[in-house]
């Protein structure tokens, strides 16, 4: 009888044990994975093993711990697992964990190298220049480090100007790295970007007082960067001007290097113009001042000896209005 209640319980117990480990999850962890996203989750280092779907999905789910940096690696050991385990609810007993070593995690990468970044650059400034009326030179293209390291998918280069207007020089760039459409990584650039313009420059050497003729000058190409802040672009501007100072050859000429020249100075016998109801009257007067072009100054009438306001009309001429 005793024997008989002795061996019913022995197989109950047995039935009860196989039971439970029969609803034990079997989780294996190798001594090496790979990842991809910015988490690592349990089925992504492990093997999961249990007859019931959902169960088996849920573990797979639980969330180890951040992924390292793309390239990058990182080392989890049992207890760190089983702690994240126990911190998302999973009952350990239901659990048997086969680990015999750390694991090592490793973050899939793809190397972005500079003269790709550079590529794409130039592509959008060549898109950048057509679209703009000014005429553009596109120099270098400074890209920071030799490579950048984002994660493996399709990548995808978006390159935009963070500078509105004429650019000075040197104009800033983003480049943003898109993943598999995500952005994951946003890189600075610049390049060397010039507004060519038309300035005028000093054909040869010219001496202080020298009226500037056409032989004197010429118009030329050259970077916005390049040319002074006031430069004069237009030969009508300066052609008939006189040098304040000497200039060399193959200078760009400024306003303030230049001026009109005196076409009547003091004392100079110059004919006096008057219009009046139709008629004209002229007669000579004496300069008591000099004048350019346009100025007013006064002459001596050296008929009446009376001095009036006139305007320069040329060297020899004055106007005065009634």
């Amino acid at each position: 009888m005793l024997a008989g209640c002795l061996a019913g319980i022995v197989l109950l117990l047995a039935a009860r044990a196989g039971h439970c480990a029969a609803d034990r999850a079997l989780i294996e962890i190798g001594p090496r994975a790979t990842v991809t996203g910015k988490l690592v989750r349990l089925g992504d280092i492990a093997r999961v093993v249990h007859p019931d779907t959902r169960r088996r999905t849920l573990l797979q789910e639980v969330v180890i711990g951040p992924a390292p940096a793309p390239g990058s690696a990182r080392t989890l050991d049992s207890h760190f697992v089983l702690m994240r385990l126990k911190q998302h609810g999973v009952d350990l007993h239901r659990i048997r964990l086969q680990m015999t070593a750390p694991v090592t995690i490793v973050r899939g990468f793809q190397r972005v190298p500079a003269d790709k970044i550079e590529a794409a650059v130039s592509r959008y400034l060549a898109q950048w220049r057509a679209g703009r009326p000014e005429d553009l030179r596109i120099g270098e293209i400074h890209v920071g480090r030799r490579q950048e390291v984002v994660p493996p998918g399709e990548l995808e280069l978006r390159v935009a100007a963070l500078k509105r207007g004429l650019p000075n020089g040197r104009l800033p760039l983003s480049v943003d790295l898109v993943v598999d459409g995500r952005m994951v990584k946003k890189v600075f650039v610049s390049a060397d970007v010039d507004v060519v313009c038309k300035a005028v420059f000093a054909r040869r050497a010219l001496k202080r007082n020298h009226v500037i003729g056409e032989g004197d000058v010429e118009l030329r190409r050259m970077p916005h960067s390049r040319l002074p802040r006031n430069y004069i672009d237009s030969l009508a501007d300066i052609l008939g001007k006189k040098t304040k100072r000497r200039v060399a050859a193959a200078t760009a000429l400024r306003p303030d290097m230049v001026e009109i020249p005196c076409l009547i100075h003091r004392r100079d016998v110059v004919v006096i113009v008057a219009a009046m109801k139709g008629m004209q009257v002229t007669t000579l007067g004496e300069a008591r001042q000099k004048g350019r072009r346009g100025d007013r100054i006064k002459v001596v009438n050296l008929d009446s000896r009376k001095t009036v306001y006139a305007r320069v009309v040329d060297s020899n001429t004055v106007t005065v209005d009634f």
